[in-house]
């Protein structure tokens, strides 16, 4: 089944960006993010560009958090604007493919607080405020992210204080954004569940079924079992369900 979603990445990005529809699959070039655990995510490419891939050029605040970051000014991407424009990339020539689900959290988005819907309004916010790549478009079980170049720092690089000073500000912004969302959650129990169905999961993962992944990826599969083994998240519900303050920022 994981061997499927590459192809069906090519198919996704051939019938919703218009300048790839006439696009062979074999010119479509598909590279898996493998820092993605809560979803798949795949980089997908091609060689040549057409002025109808190109959009003005974002503001990036790229600082390199792992993942492709921040970027348009506005909420509105059109792959048909005007290329003769100056100041403009290719926005269109490389994105990244995300399907909500992966093998350890399972298919869709039943493990996440919000609604796909309220996800999408969530990053529309986001990308107009420069501090989240932009959707380009969306499909039933995912959506075409912004692709945005960036150099990921090391922990060490991260602490220095030019860093910190860019980042600041931008954890600030994000911390005070309101959205909305529809209806209340119950952090507690929904971590609660997320506990139990992740406990059901790891079991499963012997050191027999470990030797079949890269030695990165068994390694955290192992600290993550033996996280949940030890009992320290069930300790995390007990300070949870004891915190007076309520309302809380959650990713």
């Amino acid at each position: 089944m994981e061997s499927t979603f590459p192809i069906k990445a090519k198919t996704i990005c051939r019938s919703l960006i218009s300048s790839w529809s006439n696009l062979p699959l074999q010119e479509i070039n598909v590279e898996s993010v493998s820092n993605g655990r809560s979803n798949r995510l795949f980089i997908c490419s091609r060689s040549s560009a057409t002025s109808s891939d190109l959009t003005t050029e974002p503001k990036s605040s790229s600082v390199g958090s792992g993942q492709p970051v921040a970027c348009s000014s506005t909420g509105h991407h059109d792959e048909n604007i005007d290329s003769s424009k100056s100041g403009q990339v290719d926005r269109y020539s490389k994105v990244i493919v995300r399907f909500y689900g992966s093998e350890f959290t399972g298919e869709g988005n039943q493990y996440k607080c919000v609604s796909d819907d309220e996800e999408m309004e969530i990053l529309k916010i986001l990308s107009a405020r420069g501090i989240s790549p932009a959707v380009l478009k969306s499909f039933p079980g995912g959506r075409i992210d912004e692709y945005i170049e960036s150099t990921i720092l090391d922990p060490k690089r991260i602490a220095q204080i030019d860093i910190l000073t860019i980042l600041a500000p931008k954890i600030a912004q994000y911390h005070v954004t309101r959205f909305k969302c529809e209806k209340v959650y119950d952090l507690v129990q929904i971590c609660r569940d997320n506990i139990t169905k992740a406990t059901e999961i790891l079991s499963n993962y012997t050191e027999t079924r470990l030797a079949d992944y890269s030695e990165p990826t068994a390694l955290l599969l192992r600290k993550v079992k033996q996280f949940y083994m030890d009992k320290p998240a069930t300790r995390l519900i007990e300070k949870m369900t004891l915190i007076k303050q309520k309302n809380v920022f959650a990713h």
